[in-house]
């Protein structure tokens, strides 16, 4: 199963890929790298990254771009305090609103 990078309308392929991204967030790097690449991404491509308590990867390929988050991580008191900052907070980009606690976790 790969993305498809060119659906304009849901896309019930496109939302599983993005569902196993979150959910595999989780593991290892070797799982990730393997996850990746099944799905058609360049493994190398994939970055881990832990910037102020938020974790996730980033992987891509000739037509997509998936940037994957871990949720709250219930042994994580500090991913708590992060989702009970629920207010939205304007940001850089001129459109719309981000969650605060995850704009003040990046």
């Amino acid at each position: 199963m790969a993305m498809e990078p060119h659906a304009t309308t849901f896309s019930l392929n496109n939302a599983q890929i993005l569902g196993q991204a979150a959910a595999v967030a989780y593991e290892t790097d070797t799982a990730c790298r393997a996850w990746a690449e099944s799905h058609g991404f360049e493994p190398d491509s994939l970055e881990f990254f832990d910037v102020r308590d938020t974790q996730g990867f980033v992987v891509q390929n000739a037509q997509s771009v998936v940037v994957a988050f871990r949720g709250t991580q219930p042994n994580r008191p500090v991913d708590w305090l992060s989702d009970f900052e629920a207010s939205p907070e304007t940001w850089a980009h001129p459109v719309g609103t981000v969650h605060k606690g995850f704009y003040e976790a990046m």
